[in-house]
C-alpha cells in the first residue's frame, strides 16, 4: 500500500508542478495521501468525481457503433462552430462541456465523461478527431449543401448518448465548385441541428 500511496504522491506532485493538479498528498500510513481505494482526494473547489462509464443501450450510432447511454444531468455536451477557412475549406471547432478528449486512450475501456469524437459528412464518418480543431478540406464537401455533425465517442468507440440518442451537434455547409480565379469558396449556412449541445 506504501508503494501505491508513493506513486499517487508522485503522480499528484508531477501534475502539480505542470499546474494541472493540486492536492495535499500528505504523507504517513493513516491515508492522509489517498484514500483506501487508492485514488487521489479531490481538489478542494475542484468538479465531481468523473462521471461513470454508462450503459450500453440496444442502439448505434450512424456507422454502426453502440450507443452508450448517461443520465441527461451528468452527459457531456457538443457544439460545432464551422467557419471558412481563409484559403479553402473550414476550420471546424468541437466545443465539449462535462468532457475530456483522451486520444492516448483510444480502442481502451471506455471512462466516463472522456474519449474522441467521430466528424461526418451526410451521415458517413470523414474523420476521427482527437481534439477541438479540425480542418476539412474544401474538396471533401461536394458542391451543394450538406450536413457536417460530429457525435461524441468514448475511448472504446461507443457513442456517448442520453435519452436514447448520440451526444451530437450538426451545421449545415454548402459546398461550392471552383471561382473564376481558381480559388474555391466554402461557408457556413449555419442553423445547429444537435441533440446535447452545448
Amino acid at each position: 500500500m506504501t508503494q501505491i500511496r508513493i506513486r499517487l504522491c508522485a503522480s499528484a506532485a508531477g501534475l502539480a508542478a505542470a499546474g494541472l493538479f493540486a492536492t495535499g498528498c500528505a504523507g504517513g500510513d493513516d491515508g492522509g495521501g489517498a484514500d483506501p481505494a487508492g485514488a487521489a482526494p479531490a481538489a478542494a473547489g475542484s468538479a465531481a468525481a468523473p462521471a461513470p462509464a454508462g450503459k450500453l443501450i440496444d442502439a448505434t450510432s450512424p456507422d454502426g457503433h453502440p450507443l452508450r447511454e448517461v443520465p441527461r444531468e451528468t452527459a457531456p455536451a457538443v457544439r460545432l462552430e464551422v467557419t471558412p477557412d481563409s484559403e479553402s475549406g473550414w476550420n471546424v471547432q468541437v466545443k465539449t462541456e462535462r468532457y475530456r478528449w483522451a486520444p492516448g486512450k483510444a480502442g481502451q475501456q471506455a471512462a466516463g465523461g472522456e474519449g474522441h469524437a467521430h466528424l461526418y459528412l451526410d451521415g458517413e464518418r470523414i474523420a476521427r478527431l482527437y481534439g477541438e480543431w479540425f480542418h476539412v478540406p474544401a474538396d471533401a464537401v461536394p458542391d451543394g449543401p450538406h450536413e457536417l455533425s460530429a457525435i461524441l465517442t468514448a475511448s472504446d468507440h461507443s457513442a456517448w448518448a442520453a435519452d436514447g440518442r448520440p451526444i451530437e451537434d450538426a451545421v449545415r455547409v454548402t459546398g461550392r465548385a471552383a471561382d473564376a480565379g481558381g480559388g474555391e469558396h466554402s461557408g457556413q449556412d449555419g442553423g445547429h441541428a444537435g441533440h446535447g449541445g452545448a
